[in-house]
C-alpha cells in the first residue's frame, strides 16, 4: 500500500491518518488511601479463626463507601499440627489506575484535540479530498464510576512429612465486576443487513445519536471477570546452603473488560 501511494498507482491511498494537538502537559492528581485492620482469635487448642475490615477511598474518580469484610480459619487436625487445613474468603476492591485518568483528562475535548481521517491523502492527509472522512475522538467517564468490587475465597490443605519437607495444596476462586470498558457511546447508527457486505464509507457517513463526525469514548463500569486458581507446592528449607522450592500453578480465567469487539452488541 505506501510503495503505490509512492508510485500514484491505484489502491495506494493510505488506510488512516490520525493527530492530536493541544496542550501536552496533562496534570493529574488522584488520591487513594486504604484502612485495614484484623484479629486473630484462637477458639480451640487447634483452630483459630481471623476476621478483618478494610476501607478504601479514591478521589478523581471519586469513590467512598467502600467498606469490604474478610473472614478466615485455620485447623489442625491432628494433635501434632502436622496436618493444617485452612480457608478465608473476603470482598475486595480496587482502585482504578491513573492511565485511565490520564487518558480522559488528556482527550477531554478542551486539552487536546484528536481527530482521524479516513482515506486521506497520501502528500496532504489533513487536507480533505474525494472519499476522506475526518472523525474526531473525546474521551470520559460514564456517570458513577468508582473501584471495582472483587470477591476472594480460597482452601489450603498442608502436611509437613518427615526431614522438614511440606507439601500443600491450595484452590483459589475470584471474580470482579464493574471494571472498566471503553464503549464508543456516539458510534454511527449503521443499518442492519444481512449477506451484504458492509461498506465503510457508509457506516462512517450514517448519522449519530449524540453530535456529527465525532466519537466518544465512554469509560464505563460493566466489565467481568472471573476465575479458579490450582497450586501445589513442595519444598524444604531446612539445607544450610540451598533450599528447594517447586510450585505448579494451574489458572483458568475468562474476562471481558477493556475494549469490546463491537459497539453495537
Amino acid at each position: 500500500q505506501y510503495r503505490r501511494a509512492i508510485l500514484n498507482l491505484p489502491g495506494g491511498t493510505p488506510t488512516t491518518y490520525e493527530v492530536a494537538t493541544g496542550n501536552p502537559v496533562v496534570p493529574v492528581t488522584q488520591a487513594q488511601v486504604s484502612l485495614y485492620g484484623q484479629d486473630t482469635m484462637k477458639v480451640l487448642p487447634r483452630l483459630s479463626v481471623t476476621f478483618g475490615l478494610r476501607y478504601q477511598l479514591e478521589i478523581h474518580p471519586n469513590s467512598f463507601p467502600n467498606f469490604r469484610p474478610r473472614l478466615g480459619f485455620l485447623w489442625s487436625p491432628d494433635k501434632e499440627s502436622k496436618w493444617t487445613i485452612g480457608a478465608h474468603v473476603g470482598l475486595f476492591t480496587i482502585w482504578d489506575t491513573p492511565s485511565n485518568l490520564t487518558e480522559v483528562e488528556r482527550l477531554n475535548g478542551t486539552r487536546q484535540q484528536q481527530y482521524t481521517v479516513y482515506s486521506p491523502s497520501y502528500s496532504t492527509p489533513s487536507v480533505p479530498v474525494a472519499g476522506s472522512i475526518q472523525v474526531g475522538t473525546r474521551n470520559q467517564f460514564s456517570p458513577g464510576v468508582g473501584q471495582s468490587p472483587g470477591f476472594q475465597f480460597a482452601v489450603r490443605v498442608a502436611h509437613e512429612f518427615p526431614h522438614h519437607w511440606t507439601a500443600q495444596f491450595e484452590y483459589g476462586f475470584g471474580a470482579d465486576w464493574e471494571s472498566f470498558r471503553v464503549v464508543n457511546v456516539n458510534a454511527p447508527k449503521v443499518a442492519d443487513s444481512v449477506g451484504v457486505a458492509p461498506d465503510p464509507t457508509a457506516a462512517l457517513l450514517a448519522p449519530r445519536p449524540i453530535t456529527p463526525n465525532e466519537n466518544i469514548m465512554q469509560y464505563q463500569t460493566y466489565g467481568h471477570s472471573q476465575g479458579a486458581v490450582y497450586t501445589a507446592n513442595v519444598k524444604q528449607n531446612s539445607y544450610r546452603r540451598f533450599n528447594i522450592n517447586a510450585t505448579y500453578w494451574y489458572l483458568d480465567f475468562k474476562e471481558n473488560p477493556q475494549t469490546p469487539q463491537s459497539t453495537y452488541s
